[in-house]
């Protein structure tokens, strides 16, 4: 794409939703037999969509039923709610600026908050819970696991590894930490403390 359209490949390859929708869809124009690689290329991206979308709305739905089991009886009203509740929050990313609640969103929810949940989780069940107990919990699920694996793979990993990388990538994406940017515009500070503070609710 690049050669064709004669600017350098890093002015092309970009990441976030421009290499998803932009620079994929006008490298696929080149290939040949390009309709076809469309198709599966956009149908891969409607399947990957629903998955996240379904595995979403699922966990939501999980814990809402979990911490009321009477609303078990609803679970479908539960689940219509949720998913519209989404509709509408998504709403906002469709309108003209939508991009840049999309930028903010994706820098300050997908990131930093994500290891930190990874780390904590890990740390939970390896030191609070116990390694031990976590793995007798598996064993219970009828997850075959060899006693040797288990000691000198899973045991090092879960207890001392994990912890220490994921930790570390924290601390190492703070100490990069610069503004959010989309293209050449810089957001001010007063939306960057907003993405920050979408990001600790997650964590909430």
């Amino acid at each position: 794409l690049a050669y064709t359209i004669n600017v350098p490949v890093s002015d092309i390859v970009t990441s976030g939703p421009g290499l998803s929708f932009v620079t994929f869809p006008e490298a696929i124009l080149l290939m040949p037999a390009s309709q076809l690689w469309a198709i599966l290329f956009f149908f891969m991206m409607i399947v990957l969509g629903l998955g996240s979308t379904f595995a979403m709305v699922h966990m939501i739905t999980t814990s809402i039923l979990d911490q009321w089991p009477h609303l078990r009886k609803s679970e479908w009203k539960v689940t219509f709610g949720v998913a519209m509740t989404g509709f509408i929050l998504g709403i906002p990313q469709t309108c003209p600026g939508g991009i840049y609640v999309f930028t903010l969103l994706e820098k300050h929810t997908v990131s930093w908050n994500i290891l930190l949940l990874g780390f904590f989780e890990v740390i939970v069940l390896s030191w609070v819970f116990g390694f031990e107990k976590t793995f007798d919990l598996v064993s219970e699920m009828g997850i075959k696991i060899y006693s040797g694996l288990k000691k000198f793979y899973w045991k090092p990993i879960l207890i001392v590894i994990a912890p220490i990388y994921s930790f570390g990538i924290f601390v190492f994406i703070l100490t990069g930490a610069s503004p959010t940017q989309f293209r050449d515009y810089v957001f001010p500070l007063w939306a960057d403390v907003l993405g920050w503070l979408f990001g600790a609710v997650t964590l909430v």
